[in-house]
């Protein structure tokens, strides 16, 4: 009975018929046929399905959730966006990060809620959102973005500095305000975007991080000067090749070998 009722809603698809794939995504038991339905009219991008798709971001079936939110997306009507902006705030992880990746695509910036999908407890959610945060280059996400650098998952973080570094230059006085930092992890990963971020304008903060307290910002701040390469700071290096750790006198030695041609 699923296979005949989904087979009817794909003959729907095939004829154009809108109405038809609207009432089987509003009323049809079978959850294959509403999933179909909600595909189907995103792919025809008529707006008339706009209310139904939007009342099944709520329907019982997470797949038919998510393919709601996707036919939105696809369809880009602007009275979706409320909706889409509610399904960020709700309870199914892979609606948010739907919704999340769905945003974009219409005619706004939503700033304020993907920074706000930045908190997330999903972590591939906060991922979608620093990643759309990067796609919309947007300074007013910079500060948010820093306090991700601190995330416990290495793709949320990767996302963050992707992010600040298509955001540039507005980007780099709040990241060396954020070298301040009481949270070790915090400078680690701070100190680890800056050359990223600011390519050669990240020199003069690293210098300042080879004298943080914590060994792993050292660390962070050896590799950063090794990735950009820049002879101002050779005499910083050359300190640090006398570090109490090792990874730093190995990094900095190799750094200076780069820099001064030295064997």
């Amino acid at each position: 009975m699923a296979r005949r009722k989904s087979l009817d809603v794909k003959k729907l698809a095939v004829k154009g018929d809108v109405e038809g794939l609207i009432r089987a995504l509003s009323g049809a038991q079978d959850w294959h046929a509403r999933f179909d339905a909600a595909g189907a009219l995103g792919a025809a991008g008529d707006a008339r399905a706009v209310d139904a798709l939007i009342r099944a971001i709520g329907d019982e079936d997470p797949f038919v959730r998510v393919a709601s939110v996707g036919a939105l997306a696809e369809i880009g009507d602007a009275r979706a966006v409320t909706a889409l902006i509610g399904a960020l705030r709700g309870e199914d992880a892979r609606v948010r990060e739907r919704a999340a990746r769905a945003l974009p695509l219409f005619d706004i910036s939503p700033i304020g809620i993907l920074v706000a999908a930045l908190d997330d407890e999903d972590g591939l959610v906060r991922e979608r959102a620093a990643r759309t945060l990067e796609v919309l280059a947007d300074e007013r996400a910079v500060e948010p973005l820093i306090a991700v650098l601190g995330d416990p998952e290495e793709p949320v973080r990767d996302g963050a500095i992707s992010a600040l570094r298509a955001i540039g230059a507005p980007a780099m006085g709040p990241l060396v305000k954020a070298m301040g930092d009481q949270n070790p992890r915090v400078r680690r990963f701070v100190v680890g975007a800056l050359p990223v971020v600011g390519g050669r304008e990240a020199v003069l903060p690293l210098i300042d991080a080879l004298a943080d307290h914590d060994a792993s910002v050292r660390r962070a701040a050896a590799r950063g000067l090794h990735t950009v390469g820049d002879v101002r700071a050779v005499e910083a290096l050359t300190r640090a090749a006398g570090d109490a750790d090792a990874t730093v006198r190995r990094v900095a030695a190799k750094t200076l070998r780069t820099l001064t041609g030295a064997a």
